[in-house]
Parts: C-alpha cells; structure tokens; sequence
C-alpha cells in the first residue's frame, strides 16, 4: 500500500517522514540469509523476488524495526505504535477498519530521498488481508462474510533492505528516529565492505 502521495496530499498529511537511503554492495549476501540474521528476534517482512520465466524478479524487500501496526479487530481498526510521532493517528483507533485505514493513508506521508529514484515499494505498508475481508471491502458479502471474522495486519518498518538483483547490490532505507548506527541492521557485519555508494 504506498504512501507517496501528490504535493498537496503531503502538505495536508499530519505525520511526514522522510527517507534516509544508502547503497551497499550485495555480492555474499541473499535476501533469506540476511533476513535470518538480521530480524530472528524481532519483528520483521520478508518479500522476495519471484521466478518468471526463467528470470528473477528485480526487487526483494525486507522491513524490520516495525514502527507502526495497524489491525482489523472485529472490523474496527487497532493502531500500535510506541513513536510519539504517530500520536496523532491515535484518534482513529475504533473507526470502521476500511474508513480508518484510508484516513491513515491520507494523514500519513513518506517522503522519498530527493537523491535517488526508490521504487514505491520502498514507501508502503507491509503484510495481509484475510479471505473474510472481502466483506468488509465488498457489503454485499457481509452475510456470508462476517466483518467481525476478518484479518488484516499492516506493518511500517522503520528500516527497509532493498536488494536490487538486476545491478547486484542492496540499498538500506531507514526512516529516522534512531542514531544510525542503531538504525543500521549492517553494522558490526564482517563479511560487508562498508563503502557507501551514494552520490551527492
């Protein structure tokens, strides 16, 4: 679900991050072994690049530090977060789910890192919908598809690791709130080369 939105949805948005984005080589690593050593204890999203015809696809993504969470609890929405700069969207706790979920989207704005062209899979959140909120999504369902029985958990990662597969390299994209040594899932990895190929 992406949150870049036009120039006048971002000066109406209540909650505006920015993008922090760094690239790094990606010669010794995969997206499943990083995953293992970088979120086995904590929260995290994996989504890897699928096979089409013989060929990868370009991006993988994994999100951890998770920041925001939004769920559907007997079709109403639940918001989670422990950043104070959220608070804002405490209001919404309670609303009808779908109705919630798009004003979250509305107040909330990710903005890209003026330096580089990310893909807006980089600004978006992460996780599922249940078979059951199609009756949320469609009423003419709901009596076969109870609102109270429907699933969904949505996720902001405050850090992203993108693998670029095409050029072999992997971009860490970070959200702020943090030092970046603390928001950096790299650090202290022996096996990196540690050169920052970003340009100014």
């Amino acid at each position: 679900m992406n949150l870049l939105q036009s120039n006048s949805a971002v000066e109406s948005a209540s909650v505006r991050l920015r993008q922090h984005v760094r690239w790094l080589p990606a010669d010794m690593e995969t997206p499943i072994r990083m995953f293992l050593q970088i979120a086995h204890q904590k929260e995290g999203v994996l989504l890897e690049s699928a096979e089409v015809d013989g060929r990868w696809g370009r991006y993988s993504v994994l999100g951890t530090d998770i920041i925001l969470t939004l769920r559907c609890q007997m079709g109403q929405l639940m918001i989670e977060s422990n950043d104070i700069r959220f608070d804002s969207l405490r209001v919404l706790r309670g609303m009808p789910f779908v109705e919630g979920l798009r004003e979250v989207m509305r107040r909330l704005v990710i903005e890209a890192d003026s330096r580089f062209d990310m893909p807006p899979i980089t600004r978006g959140l992460y996780g599922y919908f249940g078979y059951e909120m199609a009756g949320l999504f469609m009423p003419k369902l709901q009596k076969t598809l109870l609102p109270e029985q429907a699933e969904c958990t949505l996720v902001l990662p405050g850090t992203i690791v993108l693998f670029d597969h095409l050029y072999n390299r992997l971009c860490l994209v970070t959200l702020g709130g943090k030092s970046e040594k603390e928001n950096d899932p790299l650090a202290g990895a022996s096996r990196f080369e540690r050169k920052d190929r970003s340009e100014e």
